[in-house]
């Protein structure tokens, strides 16, 4: 497990290159998980694990293993999580337990996910002056898992952008519709009104002929004729 660097700045480790490419991001973070549970004992049968989160001087290690619970937990276990590291966060108000927070927070794999808040966490948190600033590969990996939840952020934003440009094309196409509907109503309406005017005029004249017809007289016989 890696540890904090303590004295003087070590050089930093091959890995650490990885974390600035936000698209390994997936990557390093599953493989660290996986490490981290081949390098673990198996827990107990009989001791259940436990959701909460532990206050302390977080490492990569650490935050790795965090996000891998919270992937691989039952809902109410990933709410028992965030609620855990909301709850120390509040209390202490430390730069390190705001930094497991945010990233409890901001994982993707659970329903309470929230980057926008995780990402604006993240920026105060790596805006913060000694001594509560984040340094070393923990602040490179913060850096890294901030510029993954404001991806996310923006692929949100986008996506309700989308959305909301569907349902105002529908709804212009809806009005659009029935605006023809209505103007066809109306041709229509106007058409039957002059088959029906056509057929009184018609319905007259025939009137007329039968009128003409029955007024005109017999004509007479000659004189003499039988």
């Amino acid at each position: 497990m890696l540890k904090p660097p303590a004295g003087p700045v070590p050089a930093k480790p091959r890995w650490a290159a990885v974390l600035h490419a936000p698209w390994l991001l997936a990557s390093v973070l599953l493989v660290g998980a996986c490490t981290l549970n081949r390098a673990a004992e198996p827990p107990s049968a009989s001791s259940p694990k436990s959701p909460d989160v532990t206050s302390g001087q977080p490492t990569v290690a650490s935050m790795l293993e965090l996000l891998h619970r919270i992937g691989g937990s039952p809902s109410e276990e990933q709410s028992s999580i965030v609620t855990s590291a909301r709850s120390t966060w509040l209390r202490t108000g430390s730069t390190q337990d705001g930094l497991t927070y945010a990233l409890a927070l901001g994982a993707p794999e659970h329903l309470e996910s929230n980057p926008v808040e995780a990402s604006r966490l993240l920026n105060t948190l790596l805006a913060r002056e000694p001594p509560e600033a984040l340094s070393g590969d923990v602040r490179r990996f913060a850096e890294v898992v901030r510029g993954e939840y404001a991806a996310r952020t923006a692929l949100y934003a986008e996506i309700a952008r989308q959305k909301d440009m569907a349902a105002r094309e529908l709804r212009d196409s809806t009005l659009l519709n029935e605006a023809r509907i209505e103007d066809l109503s109306s041709e229509l309406a106007r058409l039957r009104r002059e088959r029906d005017e056509a057929r009184r005029k018609l319905q007259a004249i025939t009137d007329m002929e039968r009128q003409l017809i029955e007024k005109e007289p017999e004509p007479t016989r000659p004189e003499g004729s039988r």
